[in-house]
């Protein structure tokens, strides 16, 4: 028996990353708590919670604008509107 040769692929570029990939796959867990400490550390938890605060308040009053509007335009519209449907509705049968 003598010894075999065993075949590699030429000029394969993927199986450093590959193999980069599996000698790394072990630190991960490490690597994600250090990082995930390292952001909490430099978070400001009170700016951030205003800052969300402040956006969903913003995005509140806008659909709350919205709503009136459209309230108002269907009040002040109601017998066209109603006419222009019930149109389509026939028009469509």
């Amino acid at each position: 028996m003598g010894k075999e040769k065993i075949e590699q692929p030429e000029n394969n570029t993927d199986e450093p990353k590959l193999l980069e990939q599996h000698e790394n796959s072990a630190d991960e867990p490490k690597l994600l708590a250090r990082l995930t400490g390292k952001v909490l550390e430099n978070l400001d938890m009170h700016a951030l919670s205003d800052s969300v605060a402040d956006q969903i308040s913003e995005k509140i009053a806008s659909k709350i604008q919205t709503c009136d509007l459209v309230d108002r335009l269907l009040q002040k519209y109601q017998e066209e509107i109603e006419a222009a449907i019930t149109e389509a509705i026939v028009q469509r049968l």
